[in-house]
């Protein structure tokens, strides 16, 4: 027999100080693939780029990330009944959801493809259920908000592979290359059982190349996780300081061609 359990956490005083974790960043622990997060069969954990309030605490005729998954694992419906709006210190984990729908497009092209279960019976994973901010991305308050909650997920499920995308992106409105650096970031700290992230960037080879890129050149000049952690803080004080605005992925392109 299956047993779903719904675990919410929160981090507490847990957190590191970011700034002095000196865990250099392995390109090897980082996995980056163009095919989609469903298609990453060997991972235990999928992360769910979450609605504060989980599915917007109702069923709605959308097909985001969430709206997806929830449709492809109509268990995960679950959680709307019992978990309250996300505090910004708190992750909820579903264990035990199995999948039973497979789809094709997304969005407005997003549609019913046939029964997952038919072609894989015994896949389940732990759905990681994390939000990230809306606004103020840049902010040293929310860019440790958002570090802790990716930290608190990966730590907190004990899986070995977990498969994410561009979490904090789209319409939450954040950069891409911030959000993939904060999930690189947590994922270097979850020592002790975290194997491997997969990062899906969904049929964007040029993407998978400039992502690739960027991890290379990290682990290649011995850059620390608080190496990273100082140059998203510096990114923000920097543009406040300065009239001209200076998108992030240019600034951190810039950073690491002067390391």
């Amino acid at each position: 027999d299956r047993l779903i359990s719904i675990e919410r956490y929160t981090d507490g005083h847990e957190l590191p100080d970011w700034s002095k974790q000196k865990k250099l960043i392995e390109s090897s622990k980082i996995h980056i693939t163009t095919n989609r997060m469903e298609d990453v069969s060997e991972a235990q954990g999928f992360v769910d780029f979450a609605n504060r309030s989980i599915h917007i605490h109702r069923i709605i005729p959308s097909a985001t990330q969430e709206e997806v998954l929830f449709s492809c694992c109509p268990e995960a419906f679950l959680s709307i009944l019992v978990c309250d709006t996300l505090r910004d210190d708190e992750i909820v984990i579903l264990r035990g959801c199995k999948r039973f729908i497979d789809y094709g497009g997304y969005g407005d092209t997003f549609y019913y493809k046939g029964h997952y279960h038919e072609q894989n019976p015994t896949y389940i994973q732990d759905i990681l259920i994390l939000d990230a901010c809306y606004s103020d991305h840049f902010s040293r308050k929310n860019i440790d908000r958002d570090l802790g909650k990716a930290l608190a997920a990966f730590e907190k499920s004990k899986d070995e592979i977990i498969v994410t995308g561009k979490w904090g992106c789209g319409v939450f409105g954040g950069d891409l290359i911030f959000k993939f650096l904060q999930q690189i970031c947590a994922t270097m700290l979850v020592e002790n059982h975290l194997k491997r992230l997969n990062y899906s960037v969904r049929d964007k080879e040029n993407l998978a190349k400039k992502l690739k890129n960027t991890l290379n050149k990290l682990e290649l000049n011995k850059q620390t996780v608080a190496d990273v952690y100082r140059m998203m803080t510096n990114y923000s004080q920097n543009n406040n300081k300065h009239d001209n605005h200076q998108e992030f992925s240019d600034y951190c392109e810039t950073w690491l061609n002067s390391l």
